[in-house]
């Protein structure tokens, strides 16, 4: 049975269609009602490797295959490297992007036992609101 997906791609979109005189051979959008609730529930998220995105695959614990963006920062490269030596997502370079290795990426990142334990704290707003009450703690005690 083949797998639905859902592209939020531009590349792959009625803009696509104008560039190349092809019709699009799947449904791309930019913008999805519910986006973090259904990769919640992916079985695979392949995605750039933005902030927000490698986020919500940390948070949900989702298998990925991150493609980082070649630039104009390596904000996305190092993340990905990142994720990658820890064994939390595959990764393919933008250099190597084809269909045949985001499928082989796909295949791994869907047969791993489980994903490790997350590495990186995801309680930023806690451990902010804590400093934060210390300061002003010390500041009234001042």
């Amino acid at each position: 049975m083949a797998r639905r997906h859902r592209t939020l791609d531009e590349s792959v979109g009625p803009r696509a269609h104008r560039r190349t005189r092809r019709p699009p051979r799947r449904r791309g959008c930019r913008v999805v009602p519910g986006l973090r609730r259904k990769l919640a529930r992916a079985d695979c998220v392949v995605a750039t490797a933005g902030y927000n995105t490698v986020c919500d695959v940390l948070s949900f614990r989702r298998p990925a295959v991150l493609v980082p963006r070649a630039g104009p920062s390596l904000e996305q490269t190092l993340r990905a490297d990142r994720l990658e030596e820890w064994e939390t997502v595959e990764v393919v370079r933008a250099a190597d992007l084809s269909g045949e290795n985001v499928a082989t990426a796909i295949q791994r990142a869907l047969t791993r036992e489980r994903l490790p334990a997350q590495r990186a704290p995801l309680d930023g707003l806690r451990r902010a609101l804590d400093v934060f009450d210390t300061t002003l703690e010390q500041t009234e005690a001042a």
